[in-house]
């Protein structure tokens, strides 16, 4: 008797160890690792769309010439990505497509509602929703 450990007695079942010679993982350890991969699993973005949304903070971190205007503050390209991928971050499951994050990411500020806004390199000012709409359709064409 003193070999035996304690809760482990002849017909006594741990509740996260399945009992000998069971195949199937004990429903605590399943439920456990669907608890744990579900937010992921929602929060992914088909792979199109990412990319059409990779697209979009490349060519705003990669434009020469172009500002990005926040709250009436300019910005370069490397640093208005910075701020896009963080609002995507936050923004999370509710952006599932490009159009998404535009709309909830890219055309205003969350704290002030003010429109972003480009300074392009010849010096004329588009609306941020606009030019990235313009910037996928671009995307879109050359992908079809």
């Amino acid at each position: 008797m003193a070999s035996r450990r304690a809760g482990h007695a002849r017909g006594v079942r741990s509740p996260i160890m399945p009992h000998p010679g069971t195949a199937k993982p004990p429903f605590g350890s399943v439920a456990l690792v669907a608890l744990l991969f579900l937010p992921a699993m929602l929060l992914a973005r088909d792979a199109r769309e990412q990319a059409r949304i990779d697209y979009l903070v490349r060519r705003v971190e990669n434009s020469t010439g172009v500002k990005f205007i926040r709250n009436g503050k300019g910005y370069d390209g490397v640093a208005a990505a910075a701020h896009l991928g963080r609002k995507l971050g936050y923004a999370g499951g509710r952006v599932k497509t490009a159009e998404d994050f535009v709309k909830n990411c890219a055309s205003e500020s969350s704290l002030t509602h003010q429109k972003y806004q480009i300074r392009l390199a010849d010096g004329s000012m588009m609306d941020a929703a606009s030019y990235f709409t313009e910037q996928l359709r671009e995307f879109d064409l050359q992908r079809k």
